[in-house]
This record gives C-alpha cells, sequence and structure tokens, in this order.
C-alpha cells in the first residue's frame, strides 16, 4: 500500500485530471444518448414511423399568403418585311435606266356625223294628225295631215335629214316637186321644191345636211305662208317626223 500512496503523492494530479475527463467524457455521451431518444420518431405496428407535430399555430395559413401577379405575355408584333426591289440590270451595272419615249400625242377623231339634222331652218306649224281629221284651208276640206310643216323664207336650201339613198325624185300635183331619201329604215319624203333646183337622182349617196334642193311651194297648202312639208314612212305606213327630228 505504501508504493501505491507513493504513486499518488508523486503524480496524483494527473490522476485526477484524467478522472475528471473520463467522468465528463461519461456525461456527454450520456446526455446525447438521451437526446436522440427523445427525437427519435414513434412506430406504429407495421413498422411506420409516425413524426409528431407541433402544436404551436403557424403564424400564417395557405390561405393567407399573397399570390404573386404573373403578368400575361405580351404577344410581339412581327417586324413588317418591306418588299425590296429587285435591283434591274442596268442598276446593278451601275448604269442608269433610260426613260421610255413617250408617244406623241393623239390627233383628236373627228366628231362623228349627227344622226338627223333640221332640212330648214324655221319654226313648226302644222303638226302630223295622224288618224286624226284636220281642215285644210287650201282645199277647204278635212283630211288627214300627214307630214309635219317647218315655216321657213321662200327659196330657202333644204338638206338631207338623214344619210341614204336617193331612192326617187318626180312631180306631183298635189305636193309639187318631190324627193324621197331612204336611210335604211325610214323613207323620209320632201314636198314642195322647186323644180329646176334639185341636186341629187335616183341612185345618189348623200349625207346628213347635204343640200337636195330649194324651197318653192306645196299646191295642196298653197294658201299657208311658205314651208317645207315633210313625211316620213316606215315599210310603207306614214309616222310622225319629230321622232326621228333632233330639237338641238
Amino acid at each position: 500500500m505504501k508504493w501505491i500512496a507513493s504513486l499518488f503523492r508523486g503524480r496524483g494530479l494527473y490522476w485526477a485530471l484524467s478522472l475528471c475527463i473520463v467522468i465528463a467524457a461519461a456525461c456527454s455521451f450520456f446526455a446525447v444518448k438521451n437526446i436522440v431518444e427523445q427525437n427519435k420518431p414513434q412506430t406504429e405496428q407495421g413498422g411506420e414511423a409516425i413524426w409528431e407535430l407541433p402544436e404551436a399555430p403557424v403564424e400564417q395559413d395557405v390561405k393567407d399568403v399573397p399570390l404573386k401577379a404573373t403578368p400575361a405575355p405580351t404577344a410581339t408584333p412581327r417586324p413588317s418585311a418591306s418588299a425590296k426591289p429587285s435591283p434591274s440590270p442596268a442598276s446593278s451595272s451601275g448604269s442608269q435606266e433610260q426613260p421610255a419615249p413617250t408617244a406623241a400625242p393623239e390627233e383628236p377623231a373627228a366628231a362623228p356625223a349627227p344622226s338627223f339634222v333640221w332640212p330648214v331652218d324655221g319654226q313648226t306649224g302644222q303638226e302630223y294628225s295622224g288618224d286624226e281629221l284636220v281642215y285644210n284651208e287650201t282645199l277647204k276640206d278635212w283630211r288627214t295631215h300627214n307630214g309635219l310643216d317647218i315655216f321657213c323664207e321662200a327659196e330657202s336650201p333644204v338638206k338631207s335629214a338623214v344619210a341614204g339613198r336617193v331612192t326617187a325624185v318626180y312631180e306631183d300635183g298635189m305636193w309639187g316637186q318631190i324627193v324621197e331619201i331612204d336611210d335604211g329604215a325610214v323613207t323620209w319624203r320632201y314636198c314642195g321644191l322647186a323644180s329646176g333646183s334639185v341636186l341629187v337622182k335616183a341612185g345618189d349617196e348623200v349625207l346628213a345636211g347635204q343640200a337636195i334642193a330649194t324651197l318653192d311651194q306645196a299646191p295642196a297648202e298653197s294658201g299657208l305662208e311658205s314651208h317645207l312639208h315633210l313625211e316620213t314612212l316606215r315599210g310603207g305606213n306614214y309616222e310622225d317626223p319629230r321622232q326621228y327630228l333632233s330639237e338641238g
């Protein structure tokens, strides 16, 4: 026992320190083990772990969490493709394109000849009566008036109202010198012409407005002022000349 006492006397301090370290290590080990045991999850039958949630209420519920607004995607407009003109061979080679020569202005076309013209210059008198009987001052009777009377000065030039072909030139006891011109659809009969003044003959082609004779007087209407008696016939039937004449 003496050697033990001498051992502690010489090295007692070191042994005491070592013992304290061992005791502290043992206490730490058991403390850590106890913490691990407390935090170990409980298990149900079947071996599945059950984690216990803390009973303390959460500060903010899921429904109270504000959602971050996500901006709607905006469509990016596509750049419009500008059509670039393809360079002409002349421009690509550096030479300037010569302008196309301008066409010389065309001469204005001649105005077409009028379809109808007034055969004499004057005022209309007795109209076409059709089937209606009118009183004839010269013959002192009632009869139809088959034409249109146009009052004008004696010896006035008489013109063809239409273009056509002269079909007849003759003298009539009632209507004096007569010239008939066919325009292809209607026969125009000019009455009361001066016998020696006729400028056309049967078969001649005439233009609208061409002079055909000078005015005299129709015997059947010699009691009236100087005038041209004009008749129109289609298919041998009398028609009103006014419907073919333009007031212009």
